[in-house]
């Protein structure tokens, strides 16, 4: 099991309906990015298929996303995996399972982010 952790607000599927296609384009790029090389720094060996569990983390409880909404950020973190060689590909052959938990709300975090745990699966 590995936790990967980017510490950026994730974009939701509500602000990507209104947002231009550039800025769109760039968050992208920044997130797919990120966690590529989360995925190198950690060490994460090429998966035939994964699971995985993805965390908003937020440090107060304003505009707290509902759990899913957060899908647009974490579908660019899954493209990352596969940018990083973790997976060939990001299909349900590889991906077993994507499971979206609730917004962890933490005073103590100074900024958001996002908490990704990847789990070596071997069944669908």
């Amino acid at each position: 099991m590995w936790v990967l952790e980017y510490d950026a607000r994730p974009w939701t599927v509500n602000a990507e309906r209104r947002m231009h296609w550039r800025r769109h384009g760039a968050l992208v790029e920044q997130w797919r990015t990120a966690y590529t090389w989360l995925a190198r720094s950690h060490r994460i060996p090429p998966c035939d298929a994964i699971q995985i569990d993805a965390t908003p983390l937020w440090p107060n409880r304003r505009s707290v996303p509902d759990p899913g909404n957060t899908y647009p950020a974490v579908k660019a973190a899954i493209d990352g995996l596969v940018d990083a060689g973790v997976i060939s590909n990001d299909t349900d052959r590889h991906v077993h399972r994507l499971t979206f938990h609730p917004t962890i709300i933490d005073p103590q975090r100074t900024r958001h982010g996002l908490n990704l745990t990847i789990t070596r699966s071997t069944t669908p």
